[in-house]
């Protein structure tokens, strides 16, 4: 299959709500082999679940170990409660009720070296800027898989 495929599942598709099928399609793509520790948990926030979801299976299917949440409050919570923590955090910009760029300001004060990945439709290094804790990689949306896996592995290895 190819790479394209998942940027027209997911932007293109009319029925935005066929999340299995998106995941289907995302299961059957070409994938290489996992640069990253077995051990490497992400942490994906994304309040539309159909865009985390399929960042989470693409993640997934080069070995990393992930938690989607849906609300960036529950992700917040999930720091007091979980065993273990993250290395990654990915998340998208435009969320409520806090965004992705406060998401990770929050994230920081408990982890303060955390790795961090935003992507968006619209936000560039410009609007990064004008906050005082900055993602270590910013992807534009849509973005084919290896460009995702290309930049986490990238923050990872900073």
């Amino acid at each position: 299959m190819r790479w394209h495929v998942w940027c027209y599942v997911i932007w293109t598709s009319v029925d935005r709500g066929n999340i299995s099928e998106a995941l289907k399609d995302v299961s059957n793509m070409k994938t290489t082999d996992c640069t990253v520790e077995p051990e490497a948990l992400v942490f994906i926030v994304d309040d539309e679940p159909m865009v985390g979801l399929v960042a989470e299976s693409i993640l997934q299917e080069r070995g990393f170990r992930t938690r989607f949440f849906s609300d960036p409050l529950l992700a917040l919570q999930s720091l007091g409660t979980e065993m273990e923590f993250p290395v990654l955090l990915l998340t998208d910009f435009q969320m409520n009720p806090m965004n992705g760029m406060q998401l990770i300001a929050s994230f920081k004060e408990v982890l303060p070296k955390l790795k961090t990945v935003l992507y968006s439709g619209s936000a560039c290094r410009d609007l990064a800027a004008q906050y005082q804790v900055g993602p270590d990689r910013i992807v534009k949306k849509p973005f084919l898989p290896e460009t995702l896996v290309g930049q986490v592995e990238s923050a990872l290895a900073m």
